[in-house]
């Protein structure tokens, strides 16, 4: 007996800002260019490419290309983060300063209250309009 398969479109799971959200992040943790790229472009298809495309002040061929080449650049894939109502942030890791041999936040840079160095390392994400983290307190804060 042959085995039955069904189809998979990760777009029937993105119907959700939250489930766009947790869609992103593991994407960034996993940290790979190609799959971050994968992934904005899948959220960018969720929410609808003209839009996203409009918003991002580009044409919606220009966004399809950027989204498939394997490395955008750098400003590029911020307008569609940006277009998508998402915010990026940079954040020391698990590991620490000692873990590039850095003293603590790079010289004469202190940390914050909070024991956190201005910016070192780990790109956090969310979605502005998200209720998971208020937009003022970051993972850990």
């Amino acid at each position: 007996m042959p085995l039955e398969t069904t189809r998979f479109d990760v777009l029937d799971y993105l119907k959700t800002p939250e489930e766009r959200l947790a869609y992103v992040e593991a994407a960034f943790e996993d940290g790979e260019s190609m799959i971050i790229t994968h992934t904005l472009s899948s959220v960018a298809r969720s929410i609808g490419m003209n839009a996203v495309a409009k918003e991002a002040g580009m044409t919606t061929a220009a966004l399809y290309k950027a989204l498939s080449e394997s490395d955008p650049p750098l400003s590029t894939l911020m307008a569609v983060i940006k277009a998508l109502g998402l915010q990026l942030y940079v954040l020391q890791d698990e590991r620490g300063a000692e873990a590039a041999d850095l003293p603590p936040c790079g010289g004469d840079v202190r940390q914050d209250r909070e024991g956190r160095c201005p910016a070192e390392l780990l790109i956090w994400t969310y979605l502005a309009r998200s209720t998971r983290y208020p937009a003022s307190t970051p993972p850990g804060g």
